[in-house]
């Protein structure tokens, strides 16, 4: 009876052991091959002054904001975009409380030719420069635990602009 049960330890620690081997690849899989890359094609690598004159030109974003703007970028085939509802929300209400107009773009293949990626923002100041361009934040929820966009809010209301532009992140993208 002893070489039975020493048969049957063997055997569950077998199956263990696999068990533990799929678990880890599934999870390798489920969190780190799903991300994506911002920016894929590097479109975001030029210069941030000819990204803002596309950007506007490609969305018929007219005037020049005369108020410090946040614009969101998303689309409706996006399933991140979901993701990004709670992170909106409270960039939103930083927003308000300091002046920025916020507007929301959704955007398809035909009007867009600059923003890689979706959900994005888009941060101007007041005369309509650069503060911040990229994605809310890193990672597989891109929650606001891993915000950018945060921290150069929070920089800029303080005093220092950015004028940052992100195109190297990993999270939760719908490349364009």
């Amino acid at each position: 009876m002893d070489k039975a049960d020493n048969k049957a330890r063997r055997y569950h620690y077998i199956v263990f052991v696999l068990w533990l081997i799929l678990i880890v690849i599934a999870a390798k899989y489920f969190l780190f091959d799903s991300l994506a890359v911002f920016d894929p094609q590097n479109k975001l690598a030029q210069d941030s002054t000819a990204i803002i004159s596309q950007i506007k030109s490609d969305l018929a974003i007219k005037s020049i904001p005369s108020k410090k703007t946040i614009i969101h970028f998303t689309s409706d085939d996006c399933s991140c975009s979901i993701l990004s509802i709670p992170h909106k929300t409270i960039i939103n209400k930083k927003a308000t409380n300091n002046d920025f107009e916020v507007r929301n773009i959704v955007l398809t293949k035909e009007n867009n030719n600059v923003i890689p990626s979706t959900p994005a923002v888009l941060v101007l100041d007041e005369v309509g420069e650069l503060i911040y361009l990229g994605p809310y934040a890193e990672g597989l929820e891109c929650s606001v635990d891993n915000s950018m966009v945060d921290i150069v809010l929070e920089n800029y209301i303080k005093g220092f602009n950015a004028n940052l532009v992100i195109n190297d992140a990993k999270g939760c993208y719908c490349n364009m």
